[in-house]
């Protein structure tokens, strides 16, 4: 088990509409103003790697929530995400819950897989958050990091096992996106990652994202923040770009020489001083 930096505050289980246990990890504002943020995690990931990212933002002023994402964590079955419906149906769960908690702003944001769910959610007649933040969302796959790695797999020799197959296959997902090895020992060590997501939920991935620059940026009204990173090997950074321009609403930043995982990088910090600047502006 890996010991992530920056323990929640509370822990709490918000029971989805279908009677699924949602936990949710929570951060409380250092000076509250009543502003929260829901932050939805990436692919095959859980809140344990965001911990630091929500404890920053709650000493700057934000109460931040970290969903696990039905089937991540300790949310649901293992694996097992659900339709793009049940996903949303979960946020808009989450939404309801914070606001009655109290919260007089509501901010949704996600990285990668959380700001595609985050961007979906906020274009859907589902109620809408106050503003939205996108931290590199995936919008459309770096096809030249998928392309190269199909090469990988036909180039392996006849005699090759599914076990060798299959972990090329994954190279762009847990190969790529980061530089720092301190969260790579720990995804490896950590049992709550989802390392190989099954074909369901890589569809339901699927699904939401086609088509996502065309059909969801006339839909979203919020403000919103959306950044970049400049050397991203998982996702094409063109898409975020092309998001952007088609949302009047929306900022676009491009993080320098920073790698998918922003969050995680060497410029990790300075990426978390910028989130905090913008929350800080208020709706």
């Amino acid at each position: 088990m890996t010991d992530w930096p920056g323990a929640p505050d509370a822990v709490i289980s918000v029971e989805a509409r279908d009677g699924v246990p949602l936990t949710v990890e929570r951060f409380d504002a250092a000076s509250p103003d009543g502003r929260a943020l829901i932050f939805i995690h990436g692919i095959g990931n859980y809140p344990g790697p965001y911990r630091r990212f929500g404890r920053a933002l709650a000493e700057a002023g934000t109460t931040v929530y970290l969903p696990h994402l039905r089937g991540h964590g300790s949310s649901g079955t293992r694996g097992h995400m659900g339709s793009p419906r049940t996903v949303l149906s979960d946020i808009a769960h989450l939404v309801e819950r914070v606001r009655a908690d109290g919260a007089s702003e509501v901010v949704l944001g996600g990285e990668s897989m959380g700001g595609l769910f985050a961007l979906a959610y906020t274009a859907s007649s589902r109620p809408k958050p106050d503003r939205l933040l996108l931290l590199v969302p995936a919008l459309r796959p770096n096809w030249r990091s998928w392309f190269g790695t199909a090469r990988d797999v036909l180039s392996l020799p006849l005699s090759a096992s599914v076990e060798e197959r299959v972990k090329v296959v994954h190279a762009p997902i847990n190969g790529e996106p980061t530089r720092s090895e301190e969260f790579s020992r720990g995804t490896r060590a950590d049992p709550n990652m989802l390392p190989k997501p099954p074909l369901g939920y890589l569809l339901t991935i699927g699904l939401t994202m086609l088509g996502a620059t065309r059909r969801y940026p006339g839909r979203v009204t919020p403000p919103t923040l959306i950044l970049q990173a400049e050397a991203d090997r998982v996702l094409d950074a063109r898409a975020a770009r092309t998001l952007a321009a088609r949302m009047p609403s929306a900022e676009f930043e491009t993080i320098p020489d920073a790698w998918h995982n922003v969050l995680w990088d060497p410029t990790a910090e300075a990426t978390t001083a910028r989130v905090a600047k913008w929350l800080s502006r208020g709706a």
